[in-house]
């Protein structure tokens, strides 16, 4: 019996040894205490729930008034945030918290952050189906404010469900966005046979180009032998608008273009970088393109002048 004691006594004394409590507190910059029920942590946790309850507006008092918000990479003022975060209510029900975990950390070289774990679930609009997935999230307080706060999880589920709920687009606005794109495509490598299946044989086509030169008539030789001495080493086109008349016979189509120009077989370019605007008719069903006009971004520049 004594050796049964005895054996208790020395493995309890190991595991003490394997686990020492520190003589004197850690002074270090980046230590400190954390608290859980302290005025910031419960100021988050109302933030939270204010976004379960679709009520985000009833916290913006805990933020400072330039407060910035991170939600991943994508960085947002308070307003912006309170918008796209509400957003997600049209698309889901049932939103929770659920293992809500919420703590402040008060560092030794005067820095307050809380931090908060959470589990994001909801159920699909369209089909009821359940939603889950981990965030985490920081927010840095000044002044008894938020200055600064952090938004971490993996948006690939949530936006898959969130675009499989917004209704298919005008099929005559994709027709039209996608012809304007082959129409370029084929236009700024010189490819005569396919732009001109988007010209008109009642009409002719015209442009303003980005270099500032006269009106020219998109025919085959300012077709063919636009671009002379240079290429696009990259063109892409962004940010469609569209407006269509009233019976939908005619649009304006307006979009962005960035790019990059080369000269001397890519030994030199430039950044290109424009705005613009066209004008289409539909003959008989297809897509016709009556004017182009073009114009350089702020601090850019169009294409070189021929």
């Amino acid at each position: 019996m004594k050796k049964i004691i005895l054996t208790v006594f020395v493995l309890t004394g190991m595991i003490g040894c394997q686990n020492p409590k520190l003589d004197s507190p850690d002074n270090h910059e980046m230590s400190g205490i954390i608290k859980g029920t302290d005025e910031y942590t419960e100021n988050v946790k109302r933030f939270m729930s204010s976004y379960v309850e679709n009520n985000m507006a009833s916290a913006k008092d805990i933020f400072s008034e330039n407060a910035v918000f991170y939600v991943n990479d994508a960085k947002l003022n308070i307003d912006d945030l309170i918008v796209g975060f509400s957003l997600g209510h049209q698309f889901f029900d049932n939103i929770s918290h659920d293992n809500l975990d919420v703590a402040t950390m008060y560092y030794n070289n005067g820095s307050i952050y809380t931090n908060v774990w959470y589990e994001w679930t909801a159920n699909k609009k369209s089909t009821g189906e359940a939603l889950s997935l981990k965030g985490y999230g920081w927010f840095k307080w000044k002044d008894g404010k938020v200055v600064e706060a952090y938004n971490a999880f993996d948006p690939t589920l949530y936006s898959a469900a969130m675009n499989s709920q917004i209704p298919n687009s005008d099929p005559a606005l994709t027709q039209l966005i996608d012809t304007a794109k082959a129409f370029q495509n084929a236009y700024i490598v010189n490819d005569y046979a396919t732009a001109s299946t988007y010209l008109s044989n009642n009409f002719d086509t015209t442009i303003y180009n980005s270099n500032g030169q006269p009106l020219a008539i998109q025919n085959r030789e300012q077709i063919e032998n636009s671009g002379a001495g240079w290429d696009f080493g990259r063109f892409e086109m962004s940010n469609f608008k569209v407006s269509f008349s009233k019976n939908k016979n005619s649009a304006t189509v307006t979009f962005d273009t960035d790019g990059i120009i080369n000269f001397d077989n890519g030994q030199k370019n430039i950044p290109y970088s424009t705005r613009a605007s066209q004008f289409w008719v539909n003959e008989d069903g297809v897509w016709k393109i009556m004017h182009s006009h073009w114009s350089p971004k702020s601090d850019s520049e169009g294409i070189p002048k021929e």
